[in-house]
């Protein structure tokens, strides 16, 4: 069986190509999952991304990242697990004993454990019971013990007091921190990257100020409850060995969550490649847009001349439609214009005419041909003369709108809540209203009930 150090050692050797292998194992099942575990479920199986495409890049960086979490619980598990048992549980005595049940723990161990008995494979057992036994009856050795562990069975000749040994565990202590400085002032210069400094930095000196609150107050009640046969010692080795892990897990992890930080992510002409490939795109999807723009321009305009029942000379008035160079020009000796009807011009392709553009205020500015006045058939006899044309014009073009609006489920959405509210506030101000005219009536009312009755005698 390994000794404790070379398991540290073996665990720590195991953070540069385990992750790595478990990546590869976890990734490739998760794929193969993918394919193979939807049809059986009755699903539509789904086709795992590309290697090398940036859909497969996140894949790899969370299966990373899962890997380095599992390992590093893992590690930090066996560290606290296989740490060496204490002088108490040697005794199986509790921290906190007295030396009378000390002394009865150690007199029951060695009426069972004593070399006469078992012979001389119990003899090592035997004495590290008695060291045990001597160290902790002694209040301050057993104050020393439970701070820096059993090191200080070989400072009994140097330390005499509390004092005298606080002081040479500090001592002590202050290797493991400046060995660890070193190393981190190293990789920071030598190091691939500097990812992850500023949290190795953070975590130095969080450990350093935790074991020095374990040094001068070693009872807490949370570790007390939680780990009632460990002492203070144990718990800094602990904190120790999780700063080496975890430190470690900071390096390896950072690449996979910020790669452009680290150097490992896309080149300057992998970013120039996504921003053209972008710039195209949004090309693309502006030209769609002003199409789309153009032809509902188109529709509401056909619209409104059916309605209108005109037939428009756009050369004549002045206000010749925008069109594009692909287009012909009107036919001006039909009148026929792009849309109005005209079969040999209402499918040529491009856009039509802008209403804003279109609409000309005043009628000295429009000279149109408008079909002559008569009475419509369901309309009670109405004539549709300049008057009812142009407010027709108007509900017609509000209607064209908001159908055109409803088409497309984000506006007709954005028309839902628009009518709502608008709704809401006809009624709140119809109340409002209707309560200003009650409020009105009511002191008119009462002034006619009391005012006094007329004298006919001082009429007279």
């Amino acid at each position: 069986m390994l000794s404790a150090g070379a398991e540290t050692l073996l665990r720590m050797v195991g953070w540069t190509f385990l992750p790595d292998l478990g990546t590869r194992i976890l990734l490739n099942t998760y794929r193969n999952l993918q394919v193979t575990l939807p049809p059986r479920l009755g699903m539509k199986p789904s086709h795992p991304p590309p290697i090398n495409t940036p859909a497969y890049r996140i894949q790899q960086r969370i299966s990373f990242s899962i890997v380095i979490l599992i390992y590093l619980v893992y590690t930090s598990a066996q560290a606290y697990l296989q740490a060496p048992p204490n002088f108490y549980q040697s005794l199986g005595v509790s921290p906190g004993v007295d030396e009378g049940t000390l002394k009865a723990a150690f007199r029951a161990f060695a009426r069972f454990n004593h070399p006469d008995k078992v012979g001389p494979s119990g003899e090592a057992r035997f004495i590290e019971a008695r060291n045990a036994f001597d160290t902790l009856k002694d209040s301050t050795k057993r104050f020393a013990y439970d701070r820096f562990g059993p090191d200080v069975l070989s400072w009994a000749s140097e330390c005499t007091t509390m004092g005298d040994y606080i002081e040479r565990g500090l001592m002590a202590s202050c290797g493991f921190y400046i060995v660890t400085a070193v190393a981190m002032v190293l990789y920071a210069i030598f190091g691939q990257s500097g990812f992850g400094a500023f949290w190795r930095y953070n975590l130095f000196f969080t450990v350093a100020a935790l074991e020095l609150l374990l040094i001068l107050s070693p009872e807490i009640p949370l570790l007390h409850y939680l780990f009632p046969s460990r002492v203070a010692y144990q718990h800094i080795g602990f904190l120790h060995q999780f700063f080496i892990y975890m430190s470690i897990a900071i390096t390896r992890i950072g690449p996979a969550i910020l790669p452009s930080f680290t150097g490992l992510g896309p080149t300057q002409g992998e970013w120039e490649q996504e921003r053209n490939t972008l710039y195209v795109v949004v090309k693309q999807v502006t030209e769609i847009a002003a199409q789309i723009d153009r032809e509902i321009s188109r529709m509401i305009y056909r619209e409104l001349k059916a309605a209108h029942g005109e037939v428009d000379d756009p050369v004549a008035n002045g206000v010749a439609p925008e069109m594009d160079a692909n287009v012909t020009p009107a036919n001006t000796k039909t009148g026929a214009v792009p849309g109005s009807g005209d079969p040999s011009t209402s499918s040529l392709p491009g856009s039509s005419p802008n209403l804003r553009q279109r609409r000309v205020v005043g009628s000295n500015s429009r000279t149109t041909t408008s079909a002559p006045s008569a009475p419509i058939a369901g309309l009670g006899g109405l004539e549709l003369n300049d008057g009812v044309m142009r407010k027709l014009s108007k509900e017609v073009e509000d209607v064209v709108i908001e159908k055109n609006l409803k088409r497309h489920p984000l506006l007709a959405r954005i028309w839902r809540e628009g009518v709502l509210a608008g709704r809401a506030a006809y009624e709140r101000e119809r109340e409002s209203q209707f309560f200003d005219d009650q409020q009105v009536k009511k002191p008119t009312s009462r002034s006619e009930t009391t005012a006094p009755a007329s004298n006919p005698e001082s009429d007279r």
